[in-house]
């Protein structure tokens, strides 16, 4: 499945989607079938918004069987997928479909014979590939890593995830065996020479993926080995562990990357090179280089910002970097682009970036521009409703900033023209996500129980005409209130009661009364 989430990063970028859908699944090999959409449907909620399209078209164009039916069906009842797939359930009871679910069915309930036994068996086949990589054939190490796939009935190989100790052919190893594999997994990345211009590649071959599971192993096994390996073994391979993009389980990559920050910084610097020529359409990956920019590497991620070809996804990962990072010549760069907009579309990336990792100093420019250019802060608006901590930004601001910004959206997206609710499902445009965002400042500035905050309030309500925002600057109030409320100490209040001769003079005057 890692070479389908490959494959699914492939089809975000192409142009015509169902055309490139339509090839992949009816294509000879077949790489995705109706088997494969449970598991096309559990990826909905950690794939991003492009990933998510994809998935949605192959699920609309697999052909139909009782595997797919059951995973559309189930995703629809989840929530994990578009209300629109549900249209796949309806089938004609007299069409050849119906008729090919039934003969399923009917196979189904009725005998299945036993699997048959592989020949040569799993161990036999591992034992095998040990050899070859023994006597120095290092290719046999990526068949290695399938074969730890199968069982002894396996028709295929299975996904081998990013540990090789949770495989069935290490478990069902014995000492020596698993010592030998932890061997050829050593002569693998000792000796074999890996080539940067395939794994920088959006679509790789398998040596790649079975180099990093060598790396996991290792780590695991004998991390000593690892850590004591000389600088011309990091050089080869730090370029590889950077541009990984599918470990989803293990830290391994980070970790590695760590000692050769620290051990071997120029093999760093060389790995960066390597993973952005000036041709590479996705850089997510240099997000591992979040905690360990040295000045050399800084200087290295500016100038390739600054090279004009460089596409909008890969100059938009490398400015987060070095925002997320603090580069104060990172945040220089993103503030020329949004104020000169001689790049409308990088602006706006650049704008977007400013905003999310805000300060006051990166704020005010990104401001200034979008008073004077509705178009260009529409852009920014519905852009950052992209990321699923779109508000977070707000606790940065100040109230006068959280305030402006709220009417200025406001303005743009006029409540008086919100969706109205009911209706039944409909698909959340961009437009509408920033009529959220408009919202969530609302419930921000009002959150902040400030006199400031009070006091933008009550100015959009006069600017905005909206008579309902009263009721908003009554609980501002309220929240102003319990923030400003000194509550009296245990010892001040006990200090009022009367003392014992308070008491005794009271009785005395009673006397006389």
């Amino acid at each position: 499945h890692l070479l389908f989430r490959a494959l699914l990063h492939v089809l975000a970028s192409q142009a015509d989607l169902r055309t490139a859908v339509v090839r992949l699944i009816f294509s000879p090999d077949r790489p995705i079938r109706a088997r494969d959409a449970h598991w096309l449907v559990d990826q909905m909620p950690r794939s991003t918004v492009e990933e998510r399209r994809v998935i949605t078209e192959i699920l609309d164009l697999l052909p139909i069987d009782a595997d797919l039916l059951d995973a559309i069906r189930r995703g629809v009842d989840e929530g994990l997928i578009p209300l629109q797939l549900r249209n796949r359930l309806v089938i004609d009871l007299d069409s050849d479909i119906a008729r090919n679910l039934r003969e399923h069915y009917e196979n189904e309930q009725g005998y299945s014979k036993p699997p048959e036994l592989l020949t040569p068996s799993p161990v036999e086949r591992i034992a095998m590939l040990l050899d070859q990589i023994e006597v120095g054939n290092l290719d046999a190490w990526s068949s290695l890593t399938r074969t730890l796939t199968l069982q002894p009935t396996s028709q295929y190989y299975e996904n081998e995830g990013s540990d090789l100790r949770k495989l069935p052919g290490w478990i069902d190893s014995d000492v020596a065996m698993r010592a030998r594999i932890i061997g050829a997994g050593k002569a693998f990345l000792s000796s074999f020479e890996p080539d940067p211009a395939e794994y920088t590649k959006q679509t790789f071959d398998h040596w790649i993926i079975a180099a990093y599971l060598a790396f996991v192993l290792l780590y695991e096994e004998d991390a000593a080995y690892l850590f004591s390996q000389p600088p011309a073994f990091w050089h080869r391979w730090a370029g590889l562990l950077l541009s990984y993009k599918f470990d989803y389980q293990t830290s391994t990559a980070g970790t590695l990357l760590a000692h050769i920050a620290e051990h071997h910084p120029s093999a760093l610097v060389q790995a960066v090179h390597e993973t952005l020529p000036s041709d590479t359409g996705d850089c997510h990956q240099i997000s591992a280089l979040r905690n360990r920019l040295t000045p050399e590497i800084e200087s290295i991620l500016i100038n390739k910002l600054r090279t004009p070809d460089r596409g909008l996804s890969c100059f938009t990962s490398i400015l987060e970097v070095l925002l997320q990072s603090g580069s104060e010549a990172g945040e220089t760069v993103a503030r020329e682009y949004v104020e000169h907009r001689s790049n409308f579309e990088r602006s706006v990336s650049s704008a977007i970036l400013l905003i999310r990792y805000a300060t006051e100093r990166s704020w005010k420019p990104v401001w200034r521009v979008i008073q004077v250019d509705n178009a260009f802060g529409r852009r920014v608006a519905e852009g950052l409703t992209n990321f699923a901590s779109s508000t977070s930004f707000a606790t940065e601001l100040s109230d006068d900033a959280l305030g402006d910004l709220f009417i200025w959206l406001a303005e743009q997206y006029p409540y008086s023209e919100d969706r109205e609710p009911g209706g039944g499902a409909f698909a959340m445009g961009s437009e509408e996500m920033a009529r959220d965002l408009r919202n969530a400042l609302l419930n921000a500035l009002k959150g902040r129980g400030t006199k400031q905050a009070l006091e933008k309030l009550g100015l959009a309500k006069q600017k905005l005409d909206l008579d309902w925002l009263r009721w908003v600057v009554v609980d501002a109030r309220q929240v102003h209130l319990r923030n400003i409320w000194d509550p009296i100490e245990p010892n001040a209040l006990t200090g009022l009661l009367p003392t014992p001769n308070d008491l005794r003079l009271t009785a005395k005057w009673q006397e006389y009364v």
